[in-house]
């Protein structure tokens, strides 16, 4: 059994690290979608959050559905998915330091890398349809 060294911008040069540079965005997808499934759950059991944190309502059950389908389109190789995962994930985050902009360090931190997480899922999922094209030919 081999282990992989874990790895933010991934070389790019088989269908294996191509497949593995778009796991990222996969694994960053389940993520947003596990991490607002527990926050809209802690709002259904407790009424809220509390002071200083975003208040959670019926439509982010859409974002959940859509995190999910977004990382079965990437686990898919599907290029569209990859993109929207990207695209999505970035205004979101870009709208939420628009209206909220007292946000902890540890918050921009984690956007950060589940940007990049995303924007490695783009590469991969791109360069994987292109290594297979080359191969075919």
């Amino acid at each position: 059994m081999t282990i992989r060294k874990f790895q933010f911008w991934w070389t790019i040069d088989s269908l294996k690290s191509a497949r593995q540079a778009a796991e990222q965005g996969m694994m960053a997808a389940m993520f947003v979608a596990i991490t607002t499934a527990m926050f809209a759950f802690v709002v259904i059991l407790f009424g809220g959050l509390g002071a200083g944190m975003p208040q959670f309502d019926a439509r982010f059950g859409w974002g959940i559905g859509v995190f999910v389908a977004i990382a079965i389109g990437i686990a898919h190789q599907s290029r569209c998915a990859a993109v929207s995962g990207l695209v999505l994930y970035g205004t979101e985050q870009l709208v939420t330091r628009l209206t909220q902009p007292i946000v902890s360090m540890s918050d921009l931190l984690i956007a950060l890398v589940i940007v990049i997480a995303f924007a490695n899922s783009v590469r991969g999922t791109f360069a994987y349809h292109q290594l297979r094209r080359d191969r075919l030919r």
